[in-house]
């Protein structure tokens, strides 16, 4: 198994889970910073796993590191996505990421007949969410003939104040604040803006209840044209710094047109990502953080003539001796276990997949509750 992006903290989770796993005989951490990539398999400590040097950049040489994988987990920034699929089907190895916002998923399907050509399969945003959140919507929907609406809610809370303020990308975070969400609504794709519709969620204790955003997201890109049962509803929706995000954006900090400074030119967003990362978790804060995050996926629709609702629900805390905060934990560890059913799948499908088409749902949430993870199920009759 290879984890490109092994050194930061998603990467870092799917690397330690993979060397847990008995069937795994050998993982490569690879990422730019060979460095810090080794700091990462120092503290894993496994003699499964080696340490490489990576430049996803490079496609000569990621294609040279990938020959020979069984699995290539992609946990970079979702905008080297397509880079790695071009390696990936020169080399001949199957792969899995994290997911690519929407627009970049509708690229990556776009490449579906070029993997099918060169025999290898993708599986496109496979962590809590998109990942998770599609195997609880194909399962939800596997129990109904027609599906009326498909809700994802996606919240945390910290359990230790810190003065963290961010817990993953912060370039993907200030994407969510600045660009226009969807929502599936009466069977077609609406944009709305950044975070223009909102909800408040009673969602299980402690967590409690949140106000949830929409914001642009991978789900939308697959969920309606891959459960294939009328689907007329879909939305996503995640607890956001709402008043922060507004006021940035009211201010042009979100604003992607440079601006001159002096005798320089600077486009505000990329100020405001430099500044912003200040606040964003590190190793060194992941020791000293508690938190806890939960996924919550309502699908809505028919068996018959009986309304039904279908209601799945992850919870998962941060994990302090992986150095893991909740969203790092159950994001790699539904990586690991992504990759490891395509690591044994022998069916020899090839093309690009999102979760929902790719995975079998029972079997992917077994895996998910052997990991420390509180998963529940609620069904009933709607009126």
């Amino acid at each position: 198994m290879l984890v490109l992006g092994g050194a930061g903290m998603v990467g870092a989770v799917v690397a330690r889970d993979l060397v847990n796993a008995d069937d795994v005989s050998q993982v490569v951490l690879a990422d730019i910073s060979e460095t810090k990539a080794r700091e990462v398999a120092s503290k894993i400590a496994s003699n499964k796993l080696s340490v490489a040097r990576a430049d996803v950049r490079d496609h000569g040489g990621l294609v040279g590191i990938m020959k020979g994988m069984d699995v290539v987990v992609n946990s970079t920034w979702y905008t080297h996505n397509i880079d790695v699929m071009r390696a990936a089907m020169k080399a001949a190895v199957n792969t899995l990421d994290l997911g690519g916002l929407f627009h970049m998923t509708l690229r990556q399907l776009e490449l579906d007949q070029e993997a099918k050509d060169s025999g290898t399969t993708f599986v496109l945003g496979c962590g809590e969410d998109p990942g998770l959140s599609n195997v609880f919507a194909r399962h939800g929907a596997d129990m109904m003939d027609r599906v009326e609406s498909i809700k994802i809610r996606d919240g945390d809370r910290d359990l230790v104040p810190s003065e963290a303020l961010f817990k993953f990308s912060i370039r993907t975070i200030v994407n969510e604040w600045s660009e226009d969400a969807f929502i599936f609504r009466n069977g077609k794709l609406q944009r709305i803006p950044p975070m223009g519709e909102h909800e408040r969620v009673r969602m299980p204790d402690p967590i409690g209840e949140i106000d949830c955003y929409a914001t642009i997201h991978s789900e939308l890109a697959t969920l309606p044209k891959y459960i294939d049962k009328e689907v007329q509803y879909v939305d996503f929706m995640v607890s956001e710094t709402y008043d922060m995000a507004t006021m940035l954006r009211k201010l042009g900090f979100l604003d992607r047109q440079p601006v001159r400074v002096g005798d320089i030119e600077v486009a505000p967003m990329d100020f405001t990502i430099v500044q912003l990362s200040k606040f964003q978790a590190d190793p060194l804060t992941l020791r000293t953080m508690r938190d806890v995050t939960c996924i919550v996926v309502e699908v809505t629709g028919f068996k018959g003539p009986s309304k039904i609702r279908n209601t799945d629900w992850a919870i998962c805390y941060s994990q302090p001796e992986w150095d893991a905060l909740a969203m790092d934990y159950l994001t790699g560890t539904c990586a690991s276990i992504g990759a490891q059913i395509l690591a044994k799948d022998d069916s020899d499908r090839s093309g690009v997949f999102p979760p929902e088409v790719y995975f079998r749902p029972a079997q992917f949430i077994e895996e998910v509750k052997k990991r420390n993870v509180i998963v529940e199920e609620r069904a009933c009759t709607v009126k």
